[in-house]
């Protein structure tokens, strides 16, 4: 048999950092002759809350995935350019439709928004309506009514609202089957709406220029 070799050395402690020994840690040292553990004590960091009086605490601070020129905690969000609309225009004429102009849709507008007996409110609004540079009286000559009417000029029912609208709600179903098991047996459920939290990610990465900055550091939030 070969002898054994003799058990490995044990390895030696980290030397201490002189900036972190405090006076105190010094002196217990010398007395007890024992070497303590190092403390690397780390500053956390807190963000000053938004609008809505949400903080966060970081336990260090926050560095970004590509670090740039000068270090900056506050990590970045996406924005939106603003020289893009964020809404798309619409004509005046898609806007006041049914109305063919605007002077009807403003006296329609008046008729609905009042109340049944007529104020001297009422009345200085009225006058303020015919007054305005942008009525025409002559426009209210094209046979519309004081009801909230369709492109046909007639008055919906209550049942061709509903009918209209479980026709849009329809249309705007999206029909996904899922399937789930439940002892052995397989379900189907139709329109059952999800959004891939892997695509979100590989959109905002993939697509957004501030991406560069955002970092992956856990933090506290906090509502004050």
């Amino acid at each position: 048999m070969l002898p054994e070799e003799p058990p490995p050395s044990a390895p030696s402690p980290p030397p201490l950092l002189a900036d972190s020994i405090t006076p105190d840690q010094d002196k217990a040292n010398a007395n007890s002759g024992e070497i303590q553990p190092l403390v690397i004590m780390t500053k956390a960091l807190k963000i000053p809350p938004n609008s809505f009086g949400i903080s966060k605490v970081y336990p260090t601070i926050p560095t970004p995935a590509s670090p740039m020129g000068d270090s900056n905690p506050y990590f970045c969000l996406p924005h939106t350019s603003l020289s893009s609309p964020i809404f798309p225009h619409h004509p005046l004429g898609e806007i006041i439709h049914p109305y063919p102009n605007l002077s009807s849709w403003r006296f329609a507008h008046h008729h609905w928004m009042g109340l049944k007996s007529k104020s001297l409110e009422d009345w200085d609004t009225l006058q303020t309506l015919i007054t305005h540079p942008d009525f025409n009286a002559t426009d209210l000559l094209e046979g519309i009514d004081a009801y909230n009417w369709d492109p046909s000029g007639v008055k919906q029912t209550q049942a061709v609202k509903k009918a209209a609208a479980a026709v849009a709600q329809i249309a705007a179903t999206t029909k996904t089957p899922v399937e789930i098991n439940v002892e052995g047996h397989c379900f189907n459920v139709p329109g059952f709406w999800y959004h891939s939290i892997t695509q979100v990610i590989v959109s905002v990465f993939g697509h957004n220029t501030s991406s560069k900055n955002f970092h992956f550091h856990p933090f506290k939030k906090t509502y004050q």
